[in-house]
């Protein structure tokens, strides 16, 4: 249920146009700067960061046609906010959905919803809340109610929901555990829903690989690639989700994956680059990045340099395609801050130097990144709120 307006909650009831305009008004923007980035390099391209969200959490983030959305968790208090908000290059964000989280999830949260644009008006939102319930909405951007629809139980947290628009439904791809067994290990699969705009459920499917698991959902255009996770090498699943059935192609596979995996997808003229979250050396975390069944080696976008969970994140507009990870320093261990950097990956098949993008807060979490008119907005959450930065890159 949606939060109604009180003195300890401004924030509470976005449906009540005065609190909107209130949160709007008081929001920070960066202006955005004229320019276009060197060949094989990324620039930021604002003189500020804008906050979208004033409390600490993750968000994700796509472009809808006529600028961003944004939807994610928040900490309230003891409580835990679902939010999401339209947003303009250059100008506040227009908050449009908030509600408090009747079962919020207790620890801090790494992974952010999963979002996906029916049309410029419409969006897709995906959450798990802190009883492992996975959740649908399609939101619209003006603020209007949003009516949730219940896909089911055992949704693990540590995974966003990946979202797809398909034959006039959304698809949604989310990541089911199991009970530990007698020896304390879990089975994950994934939990594929197709939907349309009113919440009806058009298809229902349990998705494995050839292994018997799947996780790390990512989305890619119009379907999913998926990483069914062993020791060694992991294959990398393309998934076409269908209103009546699925399709799954086996692309490769990926060395040392992290656990809990995570993945994210970029296209080319031919096979995807995937970049994907690896045990480095000295069980050091690192960021790869390869083309599954290409052969080549991976090239790093993170070098394995720190310890503890990172988050990858890509987009592509015309011939740059553009990474944002998160990093710590040299020996870090699991509880150093991390920052985030941006890579574009040059006309040569190299990646360019990275470029760090600062918010407010010491502790910087990756939320995601999306384009709009050759403008990239990353996604970055501190304690300080959540906040975006544009960056222009050119391969």
């Amino acid at each position: 249920m949606v939060a109604q307006p009180s003195e300890e909650d401004p924030l509470a009831g976005l449906d009540e146009i005065e609190v909107v305009e209130t949160l709007r008004e008081d929001a920070v923007a960066g202006r955005l700067q004229n320019g276009n980035a060197e060949p094989g390099s990324c620039r930021l391209v604002d003189d500020a960061p804008t906050q979208v969200w004033p409390r600490r959490g993750v968000a994700a983030i796509v472009s809808t046609g006529e600028g961003f959305a944004l939807a994610g968790y928040a900490k309230q208090d003891a409580g835990e906010e679902v939010f999401a908000v339209s947003l303009r290059s250059g100008e506040p964000p227009s908050p449009v959905l908030r509600e408090e989280l009747d079962l919020p999830a207790v620890e801090e949260r790494m992974a952010p919803p999963g979002l996906s644009v029916f049309d410029s008006g419409h969006v897709g939102f995906a959450i798990v809340d802190g009883g492992s319930n996975a959740r649908f909405a399609h939101v619209s951007l003006s603020a209007e109610p949003a009516t949730w629809v219940d896909l089911g139980g055992r949704a693990d947290r540590r995974f966003s929901p990946a979202l797809v628009m398909r034959e006039g439904n959304h698809f949604v791809a989310y990541t089911e555990s199991s009970e530990p067994n007698a020896e304390g290990m879990t089975s994950m699969r994934i939990r594929l829903f197709g939907l349309e705009p009113t919440g009806r459920a058009t298809a229902r499917h349990l998705v494995v690989g050839p292994g018997g698991g799947a996780t790390a959902a990512t989305a890619l255009e119009d379907h999913f690639y998926i990483i069914d996770p062993r020791e060694g090498l992991s294959p990398v699943l393309k998934l076409v989700p269908n209103v009546g059935d699925f399709e799954i192609e086996p692309l490769g596979a990926v060395a040392n994956l992290a656990d809990p995996a995570q993945i994210a997808a970029v296209s080319t003229d031919t096979t995807p680059l995937i970049a994907y979250v690896a045990m480095g050396s000295g069980a050091t975390t690192a960021v790869g990045l390869v083309a599954p069944g290409a052969g080549d080696p991976p090239q790093p976008i993170v070098p394995g340099q720190a310890y503890g969970r990172l988050r990858v994140a890509a987009a592509r507009h015309g011939e740059a395609r553009v990474f944002a990870a998160e990093r710590a320093g040299e020996g870090g261990t699991a509880q150093t801050p991390r920052n985030v950097i941006v890579r574009v990956r040059t006309a040569d098949g190299t990646l360019s130097n990275p470029l760090e993008l600062d918010v407010p807060g010491e502790a910087h979490h990756l939320g995601g990144i999306a384009v709009f008119e050759g403008t990239f907005a990353v996604s970055i959450g501190s304690e300080d709120g959540i906040f975006v930065r544009y960056v222009r890159c050119a391969p």
